[in-house]
């Protein structure tokens, strides 16, 4: 296949073949005089410091789009792999691209791919340029571990980084004197989002030169922290000022085009110009740090994540977990003896309790435990982490929360084997709350009629209603109903009808819980608590985020690890089950009795040995998709999780990780926004030359006229 004006050095006719091994046509080659060495089949790339000392359009390109050389990514390589004895995997070598262009982003990415040891290397990395450095964990125990590895490593390779300060929420206060503006660089600061909380004066007019934020979610609980952080990259107060106008003007314009109103909605879009605009003068990015996050489950939304959006071009999402190497179990906890199950398991045991049973249960559990002769301590510190480490104990048994010690601060891949959850992680939702989402009413409305409900003229008025309402509409209802919104003439009937609705639904609700012990409906367990009813929810992340504990990345493999999840109640089961797979597709959790214990221990031994076979790193791939329509991009992106996203004005690309066969690739799915090349119709038959035997298409770009929208491709 031929390609006209995609030669990337003179804008010329350049082959398929060529453009896949990163050459130019064959003039250019000729011409600069490129040696082309064969390795094998494979032809040696052709690295862009040719094409910047050739004086091509790269080097007319490179201020803007500040295009990395290879040997600025080899020196970033190099320096990686004499901290750390290793070198890039390949996804670890497109984030290092990114990184080094300057670009804030989310690392999207299963866990235990090599992220934190990526962004460790790099911060130590931009100390060597005298840079400032933030790094943002959400708990104690994570930043003492973090801290402690950048001290190590420091130690380890003094004459690479010269001398490198190292600060935690315990020293830097001292250190700082009352503003971080007084320490010298080049220095980095591993804080958790509570210290910054609590001491935000410290970081008023400081700037920092890479900022890493390991949790985006514990962040974004605070709008004000949101704001600090972005004032510590170089962005003003004004900026960010805009670039909240900006979204509340966008979901202003979205309500009155909904409404109708086509002269209000031309007014607020004359706005939206002009205050992009003042925000766009407002920002100089020559001059505003970087943000990497390092992970993110996607559940935060609203106007914190849509200002990182306005003001740095990217949002994170949530992905699919294809790495884990877990075998899943699972039985009802009435038919376990708990201390007989953990006395069998090889090596270190998490135990989640979940948070309906509580620090007590959890308390009793240890002591339990302690009385039938196995090592157990609960887990509500630093020193009950250690004890495993140094193989003191051998169960550590804490409560089943997102931000818990056992769920986000150990990583021990020799130490831990095993996870126990003593319960289902869940939420529990008052269902008053649950009946002012339009939504969830319909649906408790719908499952009680499948349980001979027979339905009011105006629940099936509001079902009808409801059913055709827009995303943006539903949202309206739903803050009319919790906050008091006021709403125009066309909703007010409807919300009306919902206020209506709600107290007998509630009260036939609670009848039938009354009277059965649980109502199921959809993703809920409905139950009673005393004189309260609340709906139960399976907390997935929180056990994704606590099983994966026990296989973690060794070696470049992951550790095989066992999970025993025992449950209470087999319609949860069944919720957790469903959702679990959203995010785990391999999730299959089998009856406990059907394990074979000594097998599982035998292959958790070896996966931790220098034998374990292929590395799984390996399998993880960078790639990028490219379809014609952003809205195919989005249902793709879609298919795989709540993808991140990259903004570049008005476009947008989505990140997602995908899996085929046996290997995973982290995707970048950008449209084209229409068709770009087509057959070109003045050369061979019909764009097609006949060469022998051979069929060479040759494809040029479509035009189009300005004047009546005529699209063609010939050159004249």
């Amino acid at each position: 296949m031929l390609l006209r004006h995609l030669c990337p050095l003179c804008g010329g006719t350049v082959s398929e073949d060529a453009l896949r091994n990163g050459l130019p046509c064959n003039r250019c080659i000729r011409s600069l005089k490129i040696p082309l060495r064969r390795e094998g089949t494979e032809v040696s790339k052709l690295t862009l410091n040719l094409a910047v000392s050739s004086g091509s359009t790269y080097a007319e390109l490179e201020p803007i789009n500040k295009i990395i050389t290879r040997d600025e990514l080899k020196d970033f390589e190099e320096f990686f792999h004499k901290i750390t004895g290793k070198y890039f995997w390949s996804i670890q070598k497109s984030w290092a691209k990114r990184m080094l262009s300057g670009e804030s982003f989310a690392l999207i990415a299963p866990t235990g791919v090599g992220k934190s040891t990526l962004l460790l290397s790099y911060a130590l990395y931009r100390t060597r340029k005298n840079s400032r450095v933030l790094y943002i964990v959400p708990t104690r125990e994570l930043m003492k571990q973090v801290a402690n590895n950048f001290v190590q490593t420091i130690n380890s390779s003094e004459s690479l980084l010269g001398e490198v300060r190292v600060y935690t929420s315990d020293t830097v206060k001292e250190e700082a004197e009352g503003s971080i503006n007084n320490l010298k660089p080049p220095f980095i600061i591993v804080v958790t989002h509570a210290f910054i909380f609590r001491n935000k004066g410290m970081f008023d007019n400081v700037r920092f030169d890479l900022i890493v934020v390991d949790d985006f979610d514990a962040l974004l609980k605070s709008s004000s922290l949101i704001d600090l952080i972005l004032k510590c990259l170089g962005i003003s107060e004004e900026a960010i000022n805009l670039a909240k106008k900006v979204i509340n003007l966008k979901s202003e314009i979205l309500y009155y085009k909904y409404l109708g109103n086509i002269e209000k909605t031309s007014e607020l879009q004359e706005q939206l110009y002009e205050i992009k605009l003042k925000l766009a003068k407002e920002i100089n990015y020559d001059e505003v740090g970087q943000l990497l996050i390092a992970s993110a489950t996607g559940r935060a939304k609203g106007t914190r994540v849509k200002v990182l959006r306005e003001l740095l071009g990217f949002e994170v999402g949530s992905i699919m977990d294809y790495l884990r190497n877990i075998v899943e179990a699972k039985e009802h906890l009435d038919r376990v003896d708990v201390i007989k199950l953990l006395k069998k398991l090889h090596g270190g045991t998490l135990v989640f309790v979940s948070k309906d049973l509580g620090i007590r249960k959890a308390r009793e559990l240890v002591e339990k435990l302690k009385s039938a002769g196995i090592s157990a301590v609960l887990a509500n510190s630093r020193k009950a982490l250690d004890l495993l480490r140094k193989g003191e104990v051998r169960v550590l048994v804490g409560v089943a929360t997102y931000y818990g010690i056992l769920t986000r601060g150990i990583d021990e891949p020799l130490k831990v084997y095993n996870t126990v959850f003593l319960g289902i992680p869940k939420f529990e939702i008052n269902i008053d709350v649950l009946l002012q989402n339009p939504r969830n009413l319909v649906s408790i409305i719908l499952g009680l009629a499948q349980k001979g409900y027979i339905l009011s003229d105006d629940e099936k008025t509001l079902v009808r209603i409801v059913s055709r309402l827009s995303p943006s509409r539903l949202k309206i209802l739903q803050l009319a109903l919790r906050a008091g919104f006021e709403v125009n003439d066309k909703l007010k009937d409807t919300l009306d009808l919902i206020l209506k609705v709600i107290p007998r639904v509630s009260k036939t609700l609670k009848e039938y819980v009354n009277e059965y012990g649980k109502l199921v409906i959809g993703n809920y367990v409905i139950i009673r608590k005393g004189s309260t009813y609340v709906a139960q929810v399976p907390d997935v992340m929180t056990y994704i985020q606590a099983s994966g504990r026990c296989s973690r990345l060794y070696k470049g493999r992951m550790t095989l690890g066992l999970s025993v999840i025992l449950y209470e109640d087999d319609d949860l089961l069944k919720i957790f089950e469903k959702r679990l797979k959203n995010y785990v597709p391999s999730s299959n959790p089998i009856p406990l009795s059907e394990l074979d214990l000594e097998d599982i221990k035998e292959k958790q031994i070896k996966s931790r040995s220098e034998s374990a076979g292929r590395v799984d790193v390996d399998k993880i791939r960078s790639a990028l998709i490219v379809v014609e329509s952003p809205t195919k991009a989005k249902t793709i992106a879609k298919m795989f999780g709540n993808p991140g996203r990259r903004y570049i004005g008005d476009y947008i690309a989505y990140e997602t990780v995908i899996s085929l066969g046996d290997e995973v690739y982290v995707a970048t799915i950008a449209p084209t926004l229409g068709h770009i090349l087509d057959l070109a119709v003045d050369e061979g038959i019909h764009g097609v030359r006949i060469e022998g035997s051979k069929l060479i298409p040759v494809y040029t770009t479509i035009k189009r006229c300005y004047d009546c929208g005529y699209q063609f491709t010939d050159e004249s």
